[in-house]
C-alpha cells in the first residue's frame, strides 16, 4: 500500500511535469531551492523534512489561541491541519504578525501561511492559492427573524432598526446598504449585536469574521441568509516561484471542495452561505 508521502510525491511529480514554469531566479525565497535550479522544490523539502511549517498570526477568528487552554483553533487551523495530515507530515505553527507575514514567508521562516485577504501589495512578493474562504459585510439577526430577513431589500425598510459600530467602516456600509432603515450608530464599548440581543435593534451590520465569532457564542443569533456585501477572498500564501507547491495545494483545495470538506468546515465555523 502506498503511504501518504508516496502519494503526495507522485501527485507532485505529475504537477511538476505538466505545470512547471521557468524559474526567474536561482535563489529559493523560502529556504529551499527555486524550481528549475536543479535542487529539490519546496514541496520535496517539506516531504523530506516531514514537517509543514505554517506562519499564522493567531489573533483573529480563523486562527486563534484559546486563552484558557493555549491550544490553536479556527477554520484555518483545521484546514491546514488536514492539509498536513493528507501530505503525511507533521504540522508546525510559526507565530508571526500581519506586518511581517510576507517577509517571514520570503525569508524562509515558514513554508506557507494561514489565510490572508487578497490584495495587490502582498501579491507583488508572494503567491496566493485558490480561495479558501470569502469575507465581507453581513447582518446579524435573531434566529426567530430568519424568514423575515432573506434579502438586503427586506432590511432596507423604514420600520427596520439597524445597529452598527459608530465611526467604523460598517457604519458607512449600513448607510450604503440600507439607507431607508433606522440606523443607530453605537459608541464603543457598546456593540451592534448587543442591541439586537436587547431588542433595541432588529439587526446589526458587521464583518463576517466578527459575526461568525459572535453567533458561535450566542445561540439566539445568526447571520442573515443573504449574499455578502463587498466580497473579498482569502487564500493561503506560498513563496513566489514555488509553482509545484502552489499547484499541489490548489489541487488539494479543489479536492476538499469536491469532497464536501470545505462546506462542512465553513458550516461548523458559521462561514457558509
Amino acid at each position: 500500500m502506498r503511504t501518504p508521502t508516496m502519494l503526495v510525491a507522485a501527485v507532485a511529480a505529475l504537477i511538476g511535469a505538466s505545470c512547471a514554469e521557468p524559474a526567474t531566479s536561482s535563489v529559493e525565497p523560502a529556504g529551499g531551492a527555486a524550481q528549475g535550479s536543479g535542487g529539490p522544490s519546496s514541496l520535496e523539502r517539506i516531504l523530506e523534512r516531514g514537517v509543514l511549517r505554517v506562519g499564522t498570526t493567531g489573533d483573529f477568528f480563523l486562527s486563534f489561541i484559546d486563552p484558557e487552554t493555549g491550544e490553536r483553533g479556527g477554520y484555518d487551523i483545521e484546514l491546514t491541519g488536514k492539509l498536513a495530515e493528507d501530505m503525511g507530515v507533521e504540522i508546525e505553527y510559526v507565530s508571526t504578525d500581519w506586518p511581517s507575514l510576507v517577509s517571514g514567508l520570503t525569508s524562509g521562516r515558514y513554508d506557507i501561511t494561514t489565510g490572508a485577504s487578497f490584495n495587490p501589495a502582498r501579491a507583488r512578493t508572494a503567491s496566493y492559492t485558490v480561495p479558501i474562504a470569502r469575507v465581507g459585510t453581513v447582518a446579524i439577526i435573531r434566529r426567530a427573524d430568519a424568514d423575515r430577513f432573506r434579502s438586503w431589500e427586506a432590511m432596507n425598510r423604514p420600520e427596520v432598526r439597524v445597529a452598527t459600530r459608530q465611526g467604523s467602516v460598517f457604519e458607512n456600509h449600513a448607510r450604503e446598504i440600507v439607507p431607508d432603515a433606522q440606523i443607530r450608530a453605537v459608541a464603543s464599548p457598546g456593540t451592534g449585536y448587543q442591541e439586537v440581543l436587547a431588542r433595541r435593534a432588529d439587526l446589526a451590520i458587521a464583518s463576517l469574521f466578527d459575526a461568525a465569532s459572535i453567533v458561535r457564542g450566542q445561540a439566539s443569533l445568526q447571520i442573515a441568509p443573504v449574499e455578502l456585501w463587498h466580497t473579498n477572498y482569502i487564500g493561503i500564501l506560498v513563496p513566489q516561484g514555488q509553482h509545484e507547491l502552489r499547484s499541489f495545494i490548489d489541487s488539494w483545495i479543489r479536492a476538499q471542495e469536491y469532497s464536501g470538506f470545505i462546506d462542512e468546515l465553513a458550516e461548523r465555523w458559521n462561514l457558509a452561505f
